[in-house]
């Protein structure tokens, strides 16, 4: 089975995603952590899942569109890079 660790990049975004959700709705910051979290862990088991992308990001699957956030945390290339605000201050590929 294959180790998953996060880069530093990856969990600084997910804290700030944390911190923004749990200003308005602490309880579901931290159950929006834990999907993503739990999205991310499935590479543990299935390290090849997916497909090439574009550069050095691979497209892990479907996502459905989340509730909208002013920061987001992408796992690969999708239609709208960024799932939040256009002025979001997160780059893409928050995940690599």
């Amino acid at each position: 089975m294959a180790t998953l660790r996060l880069s530093s990049r990856a969990v600084i975004h997910l804290e700030r995603i944390f911190e923004f959700i749990a200003e308005r709705d602490p309880p579901r910051a931290l159950q929006t952590i834990q999907r993503i979290r739990e999205a991310v862990m499935v590479l543990e088991d299935h390290p090849l899942i997916g497909r090439p992308g574009q550069g050095r990001i691979a497209r892990i699957g479907h996502v459905p569109r989340p509730q909208r956030l002013s920061r987001s945390l992408s796992v690969g290339p999708s239609e709208r890079e960024s799932h939040g605000t256009r002025n979001s201050g997160c780059s893409r590929g928050g995940l690599q």
